[in-house]
């Protein structure tokens, strides 16, 4: 068969020779004009009504110009590049040259795109910006404020907003505030603070409480903010309390308070209920090191080196003589640990 071009010997199964078939219409077309939004905030870009996280933005752009090109049926792209990206211009021409190969003819085209970046805020930053939030979580004492534990309990409940932020990239920390009982955060979702307020009551091993007030309305429905309530136990592992009349050492809390009575018995997971019948007596800083004397019977004599006072105790295990123990006073009582 001839080429009905030109009249030399054409491609087998075509019409055309390769000359004239390398000249015909193009094997692949591209999009001349691209318009993309950005958010100048947070740096999402917008795909339909979502704002996604793109990484790297000049991969985005590139990415989002090879998959505009048609091929015509039977095509392979060899080869695609583009240059010319403007980080300080909100409009510029990209360069592309590609080659495609088509019934064995290789054809390689050069040219421009048009690409135009929009800088739009996105609604989450939008909504930062203003300060909005639909819930707020008050991070407040189980019994005496100790500084300290407040700061860890706030630093839990700032991870704990910082996983959700990492999984709900619309979430976001509107404000923290120190009030005179504890800390209060707000939230941009109620159904986020929620679940954190969840979590950070099981981690603390203490409860929550949930109240609504009517914020306002929309498309005639009534919007809430809710206030979740999170009384977080004053206490560590290491400290020493009163309970039900008896004295016990904190082993454990996380996941709830664990008591371990210095009398001997079994340790106890108190519930939250009872928490506030607990008593703060103190920490690690009222142990003290005692001198085994002597030992017989199950009883010790130890001897307090500062006071160089004595005192028979009841001991559990074998020791020598000169051996130094662990022990804690409460009220008129000491307690070998």
């Amino acid at each position: 068969m001839f080429c009905i071009k030109c009249g030399r010997e054409a491609i087998r199964g075509m019409v055309f020779c390769e000359e004239c078939y390398s000249q015909s219409e193009p094997f692949a077309k591209l999009q001349q004009s691209f318009v993309f939004s950005t958010c100048p905030s947070c740096g999402r870009f917008r795909e339909g009504q979502h704002w996604v996280e793109v990484g790297d933005r000049i991969e985005y752009v590139y990415s989002a110009v090879r998959k505009s090109l048609e091929t015509i049926p039977g095509t392979s792209v060899l080869s695609f590049e583009l240059s010319g990206f403007r980080e300080d211009q909100n409009s510029f021409p990209l360069h592309v040259s590609f080659e495609t190969r088509n019934s064995g003819v290789t054809r390689k085209e050069e040219g421009e795109v048009n690409v135009r970046v929009q800088r739009n805020t996105c609604p989450t930053c939008s909504r930062r910006s203003g300060h909005y939030f639909e819930s707020t979580i008050q991070i407040r004492a189980l019994g005496r404020m100790r500084s300290e534990l407040m700061a860890d309990a706030e630093e839990f409940v700032r991870k704990l907003c910082a996983d959700t932020a990492a999984r709900e990239p619309d979430f976001f920390v509107s404000s923290i505030r120190s009030t005179r009982g504890g800390v209060d955060m707000t939230l941009s979702s109620s159904s986020a603070g929620y679940s954190i307020a969840r979590s950070a009551a099981h981690h603390f091993g203490t409860g929550v409480v949930a109240t609504r007030s009517l914020y306002g309305q929309k498309d005639g429905r009534n919007i809430y903010r809710t206030t979740y309530l999170l009384r977080v136990p004053m206490l560590a592992a290491g400290d020493y309390v009163e309970y039900a009349g008896a004295h016990y050492r904190v082993s454990d809390t996380s996941g709830g308070v664990v008591l371990e009575p210095l009398s001997g018995g079994r340790r106890m997971h108190l519930p939250f209920q009872d928490l506030e019948r607990v008593r703060f007596i103190g920490g690690r800083e009222m142990e003290t090191q005692l001198t085994v004397k002597s030992s017989t019977g199950g009883r010790i004599t130890v001897v307090d080196m500062s006071t160089m006072t004595e005192e028979v105790l009841r001991y559990g295990r074998a020791v020598r003589n000169g051996e130094s123990i662990r022990a804690v006073r409460l009220g008129e009582r000491l307690y070998p640990l």
